[in-house]
């Protein structure tokens, strides 16, 4: 069965033939169970604000950081380790020191590997020693060349350490969750060094 559209007629003395043919349309579909419904508006490409979109992508984007930070702390740790064991072959005066300041370097490489605060306090710990130690050379020294390499030397310690902050800010901004994946051997798309 067809829906046929009303006709009109142009006499004026038809306004009830109009009313009849719409009553007669309206009949026709209500028997047709046609369902007459609003247009279906445009979909709306304003994105809303999602949460938990914006966390997952967030989530990546701090695991991603960390993951190469602690690469980039890991490298640190061994020029660390490796500086070490030349003072302790080619300098016997502080054997027990360097020796102390291998057994750190060792202990913050392992730390930071595993996402555990000892590597950080560990790497704090040799910076500090580092510094003091190259402040005691720089006071007994009179060389502006040891001046000058103390200077930049201890101005990369002082960088270290705020990559180290860095790196501690990121392991308390993850969630139980988010750390045990980092544990268990995550590994991002995008592998990078982090220098700032």
């Amino acid at each position: 069965m067809s829906i046929n559209p009303p006709q009109y007629n142009e006499n004026e003395n038809d306004n009830n033939n109009y009313q009849i043919e719409i009553n007669n349309l309206q009949r026709e579909i209500n028997n047709n169970r046609a369902v007459i419904s609003p247009l279906t508006p445009p979909p709306n490409y304003n994105i809303q604000y999602n949460e938990n979109i914006l966390s997952d992508i967030d989530s990546e984007k701090k695991k991603t950081i960390l993951y190469n930070l602690s690469n980039t702390l890991k490298s640190i740790t061994s020029i660390f380790g490796i500086s070490s064991i030349f003072y302790l072959i080619y300098n016997t005066d502080f054997l027990l020191l360097y020796g102390f300041i291998l057994i750190l370097s060792i202990v913050a490489f392992y730390g930071i590997k595993h996402y555990k605060f000892i590597g950080v306090f560990n790497i704090y710990l040799y910076l500090i020693l580092d510094i003091i130690i190259k402040l005691l050379i720089f006071l007994k020294e009179d060389n502006i060349f040891y001046t000058s390499l103390f200077s930049i030397s201890i101005l990369v310690n002082l960088y270290i350490f705020y990559l180290t902050y860095k790196w501690c800010k990121l392991i308390n901004n993850l969630n139980e969750e988010e750390l045990l994946q980092m544990k268990t051997g995550y590994k991002p798309e995008n592998i990078y060094i982090v220098w700032l």
